[in-house]
């Protein structure tokens, strides 16, 4: 019974491990179709998150209504879409391929549209939080149906990551001093930002030129080797008026089209950006921004190779501790890392495998051990060694053999045999150390005048003489 009780526990221990993440949300569904939306309607979509760092997306039983006309089309499901995390908790997926919509689990539906159209090209970008998500769907039913079908499921104004860095203005080689400036970013689905810089001055000692809002959206974004993300621009932009009341008159409107070049680098809690202004053909000069400073910390990857498969990756910060995985138990076999270092300094490959515990053998007289030896797990268990028995002249010990279980191999615990031992007596009634009265006769009869060591009979009793 206990045997039993340990392997249920195990398989449960087993399932928790490799279980899922499952979230719902509840947010406003719109489909449009050839320019004309529904109204918003409630609706439940499940999102599992899978070991792997990969999610599963589900709508299902989607129909479309126009009206009070419905058409039951099926569920939406996508499986392994990749994700991403730019700022905060706020994750980003996509997805660009053919599907094929499989018929709902609503039982009051006779028939489903999806199933019947067979692959349908979709296009879908999201991003979420423990809270809150947004997907917009693009559906290309113009084979069939001769339309598109955008479908969007929760709003996107999702808040904005907040960065307060030094900021500091060049113009003609003469830099301001460095101004704590905070600008948004807010990480968008699909996995593009948009960057935020509001309420952009001018300072030249006392002297204050309002320029406005520089805002950049949809910029691409890139993982350098140091796993921080890269983005840039290099385009002309209109420069808006900021949203400060107290300024009567903004410079960046006025001036039009500007040519504007960006390049920055971000973690969760760090900015850097660099923007160069080019206004020779208004003002007679470029303008440089700096925006925090370059000193990123270095991030290097610790990967865990076990029995040659990839196991476990983790990014770590340079001088940080690198904990192994923990690896399932197997009968017999101790894991071991074979280059685990304990802190990180570069990128770095530990591989381990599987060691086959060394177990004992004991081969046992009585309570002492006779010979001992160390057999790894599974491998072949070593020839019986030989035993030959001391007679003590009262009996004489015959050896019979090796007893207890018999293995092929070495399973995973110590073995002992035990020695089996035949006494049979001697006859032997006592020990002489010296001379001896009486009849004396060596074991043939014959008379003995003088005894040396051995057995004889001394008045009927054998004696043996030392």
């Amino acid at each position: 019974m206990k045997k039993t009780l340990l392997l249920i526990l195990s398989a449960f221990c087993s399932l928790l491990a490799g279980a899922q993440a499952m979230k719902t949300y509840t947010e406003d569904l719109v489909v449009s179709i050839n320019g004309e939306s529904t109204e918003p309607q409630k609706t439940m979509v499940t999102v599992v998150e899978n070991t792997d760092g990969t999610i599963d997306f589900r709508l299902e039983n989607f129909s479309l209504v126009s009206g009070e006309a419905t058409m039951p089309v099926g569920n939406i499901v996508l499986t392994g879409l990749p994700v991403d995390s730019l700022t905060g908790d706020c994750k980003t997926f996509a997805f660009n391929d053919s599907i094929v919509i499989a018929e709902g689990s609503d039982s009051t539906v006779e028939m489903w549209l999806g199933p019947m159209l067979g692959d349908v090209p979709l296009v879908m970008r999201g991003k979420m939080t423990d809270s809150r998500l947004y997907v917009s769907i693009d559906i290309d039913m113009m084979a069939t149906l001769g339309q598109i079908i955008k479908v969007t499921l929760g709003t996107n104004d999702f808040p904005a990551s907040a960065y307060t860095e030094n900021l500091v203005v060049t113009i003609n080689d003469e830099s301001t001093e460095p101004a704590p400036t905070t600008v948004q970013v807010v990480q968008n689905a699909g996995g593009t930002i948009d960057f935020r810089l509001e309420n952009f001055s001018l300072v030249s000692g006392e002297a204050t030129m309002p320029v406005g809002n520089i805002v950049l959206s949809d910029l691409p974004v890139a993982w350098d080797k140091d796993g921080i993300r890269e983005f840039a621009f290099n385009d002309s932009i209109v420069i808006t008026e900021g949203s400060d009341s107290t300024v009567e008159m903004w410079l960046g409107p006025m001036l039009g089209s500007v040519p504007l070049a960006m390049k920055g680098r971000m973690t969760e809690d760090k900015l850097y950006v660099t923007i160069d202004i080019d206004m020779m053909a208004t003002l007679g000069q470029i303008i440089k921004v700096v925006l925090g400073d370059n000193n990123f910390p270095k991030y290097y990857v610790a990967t865990f190779v076990a029995e040659g498969d990839t196991v476990s990756t983790q990014r770590l910060l340079e001088g940080d501790s690198i904990v192994a995985p923990a690896m399932a138990e197997r009968e017999g076999y101790t894991f071991q890392w074979q280059n685990l270092p304990d802190h990180i300094t570069a990128d770095t490959v530990i591989v381990g495998s599987y060691v086959a515990n060394i177990y004992k053998v004991y081969y046992k007289v009585g309570d002492e051990v006779y010979k001992e030896y160390g057999v790894a797990y599974g491998e072949a268990l070593p020839e019986a060694p030989a035993y030959t028995p001391q007679s003590d002249g009262e009996y004489i010990y015959t050896f019979e053999g090796w007893q207890g279980d018999t293995y092929t191999t070495m399973p995973a615990h110590d073995v002992t045999y035990t020695a089996i031992i035949k006494a049979t007596p001697t006859g032997i009634s006592g020990i002489a150390a010296g001379e001896v009265k009486g009849d004396v006769r060596d074991l043939q009869g014959r008379r003995v005048q003088r005894m040396t060591k051995g057995i004889y009979v001394v008045n009927g009793r054998k004696v043996m003489v030392k």
